[in-house]
């Protein structure tokens, strides 16, 4: 039986961020037990494992930022924007 071929290049590409990648990367080599142990010592040796992702976490608005988008919100011609 042939596996599916994981394209990470491809994930990427479909608009998935590096750490989705990563994460199912390690899903797929836990599924595979012993053997998934193998590649994951091989892929660490040749620092292939992972994907390096943004350290940054997002950004706080000011209260001006705030008063703004709920402004912009208002006027837009569906009432669930301001909701959401």
């Amino acid at each position: 039986m042939r596996l599916p071929s994981f394209n990470t290049r491809m994930r990427l590409n479909e608009g998935a961020a590096p750490k989705s990648v990563n994460e199912e990367v390690g899903f797929l080599l836990r599924i595979l037990g012993d053997p998934g142990d193998l590649l994951r010592v091989r892929l660490r040796k040749r620092k292939m494992l992972k994907l390096k992702v943004r350290q940054t976490v997002g950004k706080a608005y000011t209260p001006a930022e705030k008063d703004r988008m709920l402004e912009e919100a208002r006027k837009a011609r569906s009432p669930h924007i301001y909701l959401a």
